[in-house]
């Protein structure tokens, strides 16, 4: 098998990589990710694209240093820019109560956004920016057992995607010997982490003791069984949430919520999807939300119960004929979560999904770069200052101290000096704490909130994914 073909093959059948894109390449080193980038620098001259490299410097192992130098030497002699950030991982992993696989994978998704956030603001052709993972079959079959080992629905069993928004895995249906065997043949230099071969964390033990045993005692490849098994639940996962997504636009009414009768009418399967994405819609995080709350819900638009609590302040109730949800402190009980008087609580680390059609706020806690181009939907603050904030529509008595002046001002003044159209003043979500706005994604951010000019400042850089069609610039 020629790896290099057989991943063109892939990229071009699946859409992961179009002529001209950026594509950010995570390399620790190892044997994997050497040969992802190897591969994609070939690959960027065919199709062709922008390639850059992205290593993350953990401090966990000795040896760290070795493979810092050798992805650097690799990118100098091919010509690849390198973007590499130091962070003591196990010290990150402590202050934020994370085991340390947890917080590599955060310090390493924080730094992808980053890099993306640089490029992009250098970037005005529209181009995609997209992060390539070297996750291969082997990788896969771990994460489907990991999942089952800690329950989980179909999407769980279906494993890692091969695209899955802005990440890409173009390896994934490529096994660790096929990737060895690349590495061999072209003599790609790569490091060896020994940290893999212990059996002290939990994905490793599956490598290393389960797999083994699992082949000896059936007689059968496991890994080839499980991605086998994982494309087609993947085939089955989409097919239902495209099914649950198409019977939930036809159904939900936003100032009501879903209609009990088509509860009624779906399998539970559907259900539960059609609740998830209510869920989503009207409070925007899936955060503390389970399986056994869909449950309380689907009891409720069965009545068997009454109005029943969930997360986040939340309270499902029937309202004539409709599955509700409102907040407990609304203090009419028909008044659902609706476009006028949601609020969220600001994800400080991830995406904070908002209700219907306002998009997301995505957030990473960063170091500030002064030379980090900032956009109107883009801007880093205030690490201390922003914890505790609220996403949400406007509201009476709102102010704004805009960045680069000294003055507060009502948010109603403000919104009309700089000419926003009324139809839209309602349709864009602010960060705010209290009456005080700390960002208007779009448009201006609070003086004394952002991070410019804090050179050494730990930061919270903010996204918005904007789902309002609107072409506008900064007004900062």
């Amino acid at each position: 098998m020629n790896l290099l073909t057989e991943t063109e093959a892939v990229i071009k059948q699946t859409d992961l990589i179009r002529p001209d894109d950026h594509v950010l390449t995570g390399v620790s080193g190892g044997p994997d990710s050497m040969a992802l980038i190897s591969i994609l620098q070939r690959l960027s001259i065919t199709i062709p694209f922008r390639l850059y490299a992205v290593h993350l410097h953990h401090g966990i192992r000795d040896e760290a240093d070795d493979d810092e130098e050798l992805i650097l030497k690799w990118c100098r002699e091919n010509g690849i820019k390198c973007f590499c950030r130091h962070i003591d991982v196990k010290k990150f992993a402590s202050d934020n109560s994370m085991s340390v696989e947890e917080a590599g994978r955060h310090v390493r998704r924080s730094l992808f956004d980053d890099v993306s956030g640089l490029i992009g603001s250098h970037t005005h052709n529209g181009a995609r920016i997209v992060t390539a993972l070297a996750h291969h079959k082997n990788d896969q079959a771990e994460t489907m057992i990991l999942n089952l080992s800690r329950g989980t629905g179909l999407a769980g069993l279906a494993g890692m995607k091969i695209q899955d928004e802005k990440y890409i895995r173009p390896f994934l249906k490529f096994s660790r010997q096929d990737i060895f065997n690349w590495l061999q043949s072209e003599k790609i230099p790569w490091n060896h982490d020994q940290t893999n071969d212990e059996t002290v964390y939990t994905r490793n033990r599956i490598r290393h003791l389960l797999l083994p045993h699992w082949e000896q005692i059936t007689g059968n490849d496991p890994v080839e069984l499980l991605a086998r098994t994982s494309e087609n639940l993947a085939e089955d996962e989409a097919c239902l949430e495209n099914f649950s997504a198409k019977q939930f636009d036809s159904a939900y009414i936003p100032e009501r919520g879903l209609p009990v009768e088509i509860i009624l009418d779906q399998p539970r399967a559907i259900v539960f999807r059609m609740m998830k994405k209510l869920w989503l819609m009207q409070v925007g995080t899936l955060k503390d939300i389970s399986r056994k709350h869909f449950l309380l819900m689907n009891e409720v638009a069965e009545g068997q119960i009454g109005p029943c609590d969930l997360p986040h302040g939340i309270v499902a109730l029937l309202n004539n004929g409709y599955l509700t949800l409102r907040r407990k402190d609304l203090k009419d009980e028909n008044a659902v979560i609706s476009s006028a008087d949601w609020e969220i609580s600001l994800l400080t680390s991830g995406k904070t999904v908002l209700p219907e059609t306002y998009g997301s706020i995505e957030a990473a806690e960063i170091e500030y770069n002064p030379d980090f181009r900032y956009n109107s939907e883009m801007n880093c603050f205030r690490l201390e200052l922003i914890d505790g904030c609220v996403i949400r529509l406007r509201r009476p008595g709102d102010t704004i101290k805009p960045a680069g002046r000294q003055v507060t001002k009502s948010l109603k003044k403000f919104m009309n000096e700089l000419k926003i159209p009324l139809e839209l003043r309602q349709k864009i979500p602010l960060v705010a704490c209290g009456n005080d706005v700390i960002w208007i994604p779009g448009y201006a951010c609070g003086n004394d909130y952002i991070i410019r000019g804090r050179s050494k400042s730990s930061g919270i850089r903010l996204v918005w994914h904007n789902n309002i069609d609107n072409n506008r610039e900064a007004n900062y």
